[in-house]
């Protein structure tokens, strides 16, 4: 019995051992950083070349550019190698010398993300003490902002939340010594006290308690006030948003991590080869210019001064794409084409202010977008759709019909985000001629640039379309690799068969 009664004692103390630790381990476990949900917009910087930067996943297209007039503030943000985390094709936005109060430089601006009475920023940056003031900054009217004061470090931040302004953080939160730090700002209403908190590198530094509205911007600022002035100096990368605030525990985690391993695009298809498409890669060539189709048998013409630019919204060894001048007869010129009860059309364009026509159609079947807004298939008016494309920078669009989909026969998206339904029925069409850049009567020119035209007859998934807004149809399989793809996966199955048949036969 004393045995036992040792051996019961000795089990109690082990099992009481056990539990403070599970109990220790858990408490430890919880109070250390935590991975956060994926991002609702997120922005990882890694283009590595051209003007051009897409979010992870859909909408928030962004542009690089500037408005400063001398060295080295006239030419945009670079693209550096220089990271705070360490990964194949890793790069950020690199803005080399601050500019002063009134003085203009380079910016970084993506489409904007509306942000209501709660939500996180996140962002890495590194100053390289050359007096940079805005590190970010939106449309006026709806901004956010964080700028140095002065004349740079160690002057204070000023903050605006939400065209609210929250208080000043300190600026040796951020040293000017060319490091790295993360910098997260999250925000509550619903909270009794600190409504705001502001960390750097997991560390709560700032805290404030005002009520913010909700606000929907047209654009964000990277490394620069909305009206690109006082620049950044310095490195800025992995801009994120989430519609949620994060905890203390997420924030570190954050700190500590890339937001590669946590922003999730939606689900990608490869869509199959256009019937037709026009890549746009000549490069060179003025009026009478022909342009080859990479799928289908109807070549362009180019009339009038319709040029070439190689600011292409992809970047590739030999990639280019048509620029309009907006000069009269500016076009180019397809012949026949039918547009069936099912299709789709895909096109990257760079309007300018004034543009018009993007794309028309014979009189009688007209397929046509005017300006940002009004729509026509088949010679169907759908109506207008607001905001459809940016101005001063390349937008995707995609346009989708069916008529076997009962409630939304036509579907419009930008960017890989669905932007506008209608539910027209549609008859078939044929159009003597397709244009490019022109109403059909050549007098209403569109100005900016086309790249990537490209036609289905069947209305493409979300996933497809998803996939075109992140890849180049550069990348899509050749056409004669198209048919061996087909034929190897007919032929393998049959070769198959013959094979187990005479090796059956000559058992």
């Amino acid at each position: 019995m004393n045995r036992q009664h040792r051996l019961a004692k000795a089990g109690w103390v082990i099992g009481v051992i056990g539990a403070i630790w599970l109990v220790g381990w858990s408490a430890a476990a919880w109070a250390g950083p935590i991975q956060p949900p994926a991002p609702d917009r997120a922005w990882l910087l890694d283009e590595e070349a051209g003007l051009n930067f897409r979010p992870v996943g859909i909408g928030g297209m962004g542009r690089l550019g500037t408005n400063g007039t001398s060295p080295p503030w006239n030419s945009p943000p670079q693209w550096s190698t220089y990271t705070p985390f360490s990964y194949p094709g890793n790069h950020s936005l690199y803005f080399e010398d601050g500019s002063g109060p009134g003085a203009y430089g380079p910016w970084a601006a993506l489409t904007g993300y509306p942000q209501g009475t709660a939500g996180t920023i996140s962002f890495w940056v590194a100053d390289n003490n050359t007096g940079g003031k805005y590190i970010l900054d939106a449309t006026d009217g709806h901004r956010t902002l964080l700028y140095r004061y002065g004349a740079g470090y160690p002057e204070n931040f000023g903050v605006y939340l939400n065209q609210t302004p929250i208080g000043a953080l300190s600026g040796t939160s951020i040293a000017a010594n060319s490091t790295w730090h993360h910098v997260a700002l999250v925000w509550d209403n619903s909270l009794s006290a600190q409504k705001q908190k502001i960390y750097v590198n997991g560390n709560l530094v700032f805290t404030s308690d005002y009520t913010v509205g909700s606000v929907n911007p047209a654009y964000v600022y990277l490394g620069s006030r909305y009206s690109a002035q006082e620049t950044w100096g310095g490195w800025i990368d992995e801009y994120a948003l989430w519609n949620t605030p994060l905890s203390a525990d997420q924030v570190a985690w954050l700190a500590n991590n890339s937001i590669r391993s946590i922003a999730k695009g939606p689900q990608m298809n490869i869509p199959p080869a256009p019937t037709d498409a026009w890549f746009f890669d000549e490069g060179s060539g003025g009026a009478g210019t022909i342009v080859k189709p990479r799928w289908g048998n109807n070549p362009g013409t180019l009339y009038s001064n319709v040029g070439w630019t190689t600011d292409t919204p992809f970047v590739y060894e030999g990639n280019s794409a048509l620029w309009f001048d907006g000069t009269t007869d500016n076009r180019v010129e397809f012949g026949q084409h039918t547009f069936g009860t099912a299709g789709s059309i895909s096109i990257w364009a760079y309007r300018m202010p004034g543009a018009q026509y993007l794309f028309d159609s014979s009189p009688g079947a007209r397929t046509l977008l005017y300006a940002q807004f009004s729509l026509f298939l088949n010679d169907t008016y759908l109506g207008n759709i607001s905001n459809l494309l940016d101005d001063n920078r390349w937008t995707h669009l995609v346009i989708t019909w069916d008529n076997s989909d009962p409630t939304a026969k036509q579907k419009i998206y930008k960017n890989g985000q669905l932007w506008a339904t209608f539910n027209a029925t549609l008859n078939p069409k044929t159009a003597a001629t397709l244009w490019l850049g022109n109403r059909y009567s050549n007098n209403e020119r569109w100005v900016g640039g086309i790249d990537e035209y490209a036609l289905w007859d069947r209305a493409l998934t979300p996933e497809e379309i998803a996939w075109l807004f992140q890849h180049s149809l550069h990348e899509l399989p050749e056409p004669s690799t198209w048919a061996l793809l087909m034929a190897g996966a007919i032929g393998l199955p049959v070769l198959g068969r013959c094979y187990r048949r005479r090796k059956g036969a000559t058992q």
